[in-house]
């Protein structure tokens, strides 16, 4: 099926075919290279959804509902907007390892003389043996700063002087003899004891401990410093983003505020990556912004949250049925009163123990009907507010 271009895509939201846009946005997005538009659609599809879903249940609204189509809408043209022209990402090569020589086992050689005394050897054997005692604890002590450079396999650099001891006891100390040996091609590869002994050493560290596979991790959302309660599953849910590289995480924060993420490849472990919130009227409150940066160290990190003020004042300008500004009209929001000016405009301030995504406002004047409605002050859009006469 032919992909539609912009200019069809916008057709189709014009006809408020919003199903078939979100389709082809998710087919020309997970073929691109800019995982950041793919996931911005993914969300939208999700807000979609979610839309869809309380239509059928009939737990939305009317004017919740417009609101939402809305913007979904302005969301989507913004994205149609950013598509790229052309562009398609590039496999990776797979390389084939070849395959391993396998060793043969010809007859033992005459053992080897050893240079220095049983007693030389086993010295050198414990000083190998404290150095690697020594990596130890120097690795348990500073397990955070080193495994964001070697991994979880850090403890591999105490293999070495661990397999010198071990040589170094075995065939000086204990004078015990072992060879190895490998024919290929009319050459002959011999191997004694010693370093035998350290590379079964080394082998065997590598290979007994298992690779450590993807984790979990969740961010619990916290408010501080406010009275208001986030309502993380109201009408407009908090989304969590995790950015792994090109790879960003979505999740949808549930009622205790935490957002789990799963399948985290063991790479990022101990590393910082950014995180940002989209939860209208919020932010981090140790950045006072949507964006901040979360250690993927334990299972799981606190962020505090704090109202990002958008829900701290509504404003409009009242007019009559001639579009005549009229001037001190009482307004209210809860308990919170002013009067419009001359010129007909309203500024109310809400303090932040009453401020709420959906306010009451009501506007009213002796010989006029009473109005109100619910307004949202986080859309940050002056309210035009029209008073009729009152009919005597």
């Amino acid at each position: 099926m032919a992909i539609p271009n912009k200019t069809e895509l916008k057709s189709l939201v014009a006809k408020n075919k919003i199903e078939e846009v979100i389709k082809a946005l998710l087919a020309v997005t997970e073929a691109s290279s800019d995982g950041d538009l793919h996931n911005d659609v993914v969300t939208q599809s999700a807000k979609w959804q979610s839309l869809k879903r309380e239509q059928i249940l009939g737990t939305i609204d009317p004017a919740d509902e417009a609101l939402t189509r809305n913007r979904i809408t302005h969301a989507l043209l913004s994205l149609i907007d950013q598509l790229p022209d052309s562009g398609q990402a590039e496999g990776p090569a797979v390389n084939t390892p070849a395959p391993k020589a396998k060793p043969q086992s010809p007859e033992q050689p005459d053992p080897i003389v050893q240079p220095l005394s049983p007693g030389r050897y086993l010295t050198i054997s414990l000083v190998a043996l404290s150095i690697s005692v020594g990596l130890f604890f120097a690795l348990t002590i500073f397990q955070d700063q080193l495994s964001v450079q070697s991994g979880n396999r850090a403890y591999y650099i105490l293999l070495f002087p661990l397999a010198f001891s071990t040589a170094a006891f075995l065939f000086g100390a204990m004078r015990s003899y072992a060879a190895y040996t490998q024919i290929a091609v009319n050459h002959t590869l011999e191997l004694g004891g010693p370093i035998v002994a350290a590379l079964l050493v080394i082998v065997a560290g590598f290979q007994l401990v298992p690779q450590a596979g993807p984790f979990e991790y969740t961010i619990f959302l916290e408010a501080t410093g406010s009275r208001i309660e986030p309502a993380f599953k109201g009408k407009y849910p908090a989304i969590v983003k995790l950015k792994l590289n090109n790879d960003v995480r979505t999740d949808e924060v549930d009622e205790h505020g935490a957002a789990d993420f799963k399948n985290i490849p063991v790479d990022f472990q101990q590393l910082e990556v950014p995180v940002e919130l989209d939860f209208n009227g919020w932010q981090f409150a140790d950045t006072h912004d949507k964006k901040n940066v979360v250690k993927l160290a334990e299972k799981s990190a606190t962020l505090a949250i704090e109202p990002d003020g958008s829900l701290s004042k509504v404003f409009g300008a009242v007019r009559d049925e001639n579009d005549r500004f009229l001037a001190d009209i009482a307004i209210t929001v809860g308990t919170l009163t002013t009067q419009t000016d001359k010129l007909g405009r309203f500024s109310l301030d809400i303090p932040i123990d009453q401020q709420k995504r959906e306010q009451k406002l009501r506007a009213y004047k002796e010989g006029y009907k009473i109005w109100e409605q619910n307004v949202y002050p986080e859309q940050n859009e002056e309210i035009p507010i029209m008073l009729i006469k009152a009919t005597k």
